[in-house]
């Protein structure tokens, strides 16, 4: 199963600079895109997929975050 807005929050990011292995598509979330990246918690260290409307991305990044050089999982 992919992301989804409707999974259970398992960890939080808690630092301002991120690190993202990847990014793939999911659920449309309240950004009103399906763009979610793969990334590492701040808490626990658990794996899992934050929503881009999380994150301080521009609309242009999250249409392809591959033209800005990350890889798609």
């Amino acid at each position: 199963m992919g992301p989804s807005s409707y999974s259970e929050t398992g960890d939080v990011l808690r630092s301002t600079y991120s690190w993202f292995a990847c990014w793939t598509t999911g659920r449309l979330h309240e950004g009103g895109n399906t763009t979610w990246y793969h990334t590492q918690g701040g808490d626990s260290g658990m794996l899992g997929y934050v929503p881009a409307v999380a994150l301080d991305t521009s609309s242009a990044f999250d249409a392809n975050p591959t033209g800005y050089g990350l890889r798609h999982c």
